[in-house]
């Protein structure tokens, strides 16, 4: 899954030299804020729970996925390319263990955090395209904070992760009118240091107003 971030990051750049280049000044400048939600795929590292030495040989780790909120807000610099600060909120991963008389266990609950600041380039340019639809890719950086309870031993314990996470992907626009859109887009967040095994990738939704 690592290796979808630089495949990522280089495509958003080949796209976005042009267009700096070549995009206009006006009018695609100005404020916007969006609101939306979230659903996470994980892509967590779970191989710490079978070394721990609590659970019986041949225990099958999982790790289910997770729905949240997301928010937004940034600034068109010209019609193809933004700045943008992004705020995303995921209720909770559920860590389970099916032990080999199926008998499940939960051993963790992983509720997660990401504040990051992005750069956006539309793959057209708004003002010369007239279509509703734009596509775009976006790349970025930000830090991670994980809550993480621990079920695996008792007392349970909770425990808190903070480390820079990178933040890759692509989406699109469709505009309603000259104030109010929607936007889809599927992208992946890469933990670093403390967070290398809390890697996810979040699929969101929302509407957006330009204000």
């Amino acid at each position: 899954m690592k290796s979808l971030f630089p495949i990522l990051f280089l495509s958003f750049v080949v796209m976005a030299i042009p267009s700096l280049a070549t995009a206009q000044k006006a009018p695609m400048t100005g404020f916007y804020g969006t609101l939306g939600g979230a659903f996470a795929v994980q892509s967590f590292d779970l191989d710490p729970f079978t070394t721990t030495g609590l659970l019986p040989t041949g225990t099958t780790i999982s790790a289910n996925n997770a729905i949240g909120g997301n928010l937004k807000f940034g600034y068109s610099l010209n019609s193809q390319f933004d700045v943008e600060f992004d705020a995303l909120v995921l209720a909770g991963f559920n860590v389970e263990g099916t032990q080999p008389d199926q008998t499940v266990k939960e051993l963790e609950r992983i509720k997660g955090n990401v504040l990051s600041m992005n750069a956006k380039g539309y793959f057209t340019d708004r003002v010369i395209n007239k279509s509703q639809f734009h596509p775009y890719g976006i790349v970025g950086a930000g830090y991670g904070l994980f809550n993480e309870k621990r079920k695996l031993e008792e007392p349970f314990r909770t425990e808190t992760s903070i480390g820079l996470m990178l933040h890759a992907g692509v989406g699109a626009e469709y505009t309603l009118t000259s104030t109010l859109s929607l936007y889809s887009e599927i992208s992946y967040y890469l933990g670093l240091g403390n967070l290398d095994d809390r890697s996810f990738i979040p699929i969101k939704a929302g509407v957006m107003l330009n204000f």
